[in-house]
C-alpha cells in the first residue's frame, strides 16, 4: 500500500504533510520550544 511518496528499494518512502510538524523545520522549531517551555528544566533530572 503507498501511503504518501513513492516506492524506494520495496518500502514506502513515507513523506510527512507541510501541515505536521515533522514536514515542516519552523514548524517543529517552535513546536519545540513549547515543548520546552511546558515542562522546563529540572534541577535534578529523573533518572
Amino acid at each position: 500500500m503507498l501511503l504518501k511518496g513513492g516506492r524506494h528499494k520495496g518500502g514506502t518512502d513515507v513523506m510527512a504533510p507541510k501541515t505536521e510538524p515533522s514536514g515542516n523545520p519552523e514548524g517543529l522549531e517552535s513546536l519545540l520550544k513549547d515543548l520546552h517551555r511546558l515542562v522546563g528544566i529540572r534541577p535534578k533530572p529523573l533518572r
